[in-house]
């Protein structure tokens, strides 16, 4: 990977820090509401730093957003 190519956990963080923004949320609020950090915060949006599926959950508590799962397709 070359030093512009991003980590998938950047890329989720730039997709949740926009989605944040777009719904007018504050990391202030995403934290109260997560019952996170604001460090915890940026650190998920900064994509940057390893952390815990707590904080992951937190923050998409905290933004109002849930997760689903869907299985990977193999393409040949």
């Amino acid at each position: 990977m070359t030093n512009r190519e991003k980590s998938y956990r950047e890329v989720l963080g730039h997709q949740l820090r926009a989605f944040r923004l777009d719904r007018g949320l504050t990391a202030y609020a995403v934290a109260r509401d997560g019952g996170i950090t604001i460090g915890q915060v940026n650190t998920v949006e900064e994509g940057v730093k390893n952390y815990t599926i707590e904080t992951f959950l937190g923050y998409l508590s905290g933004s109002g957003l849930y997760m689903s799962l869907q299985k990977k397709t193999i393409q040949e």
